[in-house]
């Protein structure tokens, strides 16, 4: 993945709910929100109304089978070196871009959207920084959004853009 496009859609997500305590209440759970700009950006975010930023931001370009994951975290003595998506055995692990935008720390790589990695972003699934839990969430009550974002980022079995073929 881009630095480049990872502290874009950091700085993107931060602008959406950073300071959402202080305009409105926004509800517990997934929120998502989309982009046009000649292309669409879609952006699934974990929201807790008690924290002051997101938790867990999933994020896409419609037509491209890439997708973003970042997860919002106190700073670690040390940048992490993996960050994960588990779920019993299956386990989706990459190495992290880390860093400090706004005052507020996160973690976060890129992935191809395959089968399986839809599969374990489609029931309940742990994020992982070093081994370490920091969060379990599930699409419970937001299976149409997830949905949204499976359907923009379109792959075949082998993670390629059906798009394009």
């Amino acid at each position: 993945m881009k630095r480049g496009v990872f502290w874009g859609a950091l700085g993107l997500a931060l602008a959406l709910f950073g300071g959402a305590g202080a305009q409105e209440k926004i509800a517990k759970g997934w929120h998502i929100e989309e982009f046009d700009s000649g292309i669409t950006e879609i952006y699934l975010v974990w929201y807790d109304p008690a924290e002051t930023v997101p938790r867990l931001q999933l994020s896409c370009t419609e037509g491209w089978p890439e997708v973003s994951i970042v997860a919002f975290i106190d700073a670690p003595a040390a940048d992490p070196k993996e960050l994960a998506l588990v779920d019993g055995d299956v386990r989706y692990a990459m190495e992290p871009i880390s860093g400090t935008v706004n005052d507020v720390y996160s973690t976060g790589g890129s992935a191809t959207f395959t089968p399986e990695l839809i599969e374990l972003l489609s029931g309940q699934f742990t994020v992982q920084v070093d081994g370490v839990d920091i969060g379990r969430y599930s699409t419970k009550g937001a299976a149409d959004k997830f949905g949204r974002l499976f359907e923009a980022c379109p792959v075949d079995g082998e993670g390629v853009d059906t798009e394009a073929s």
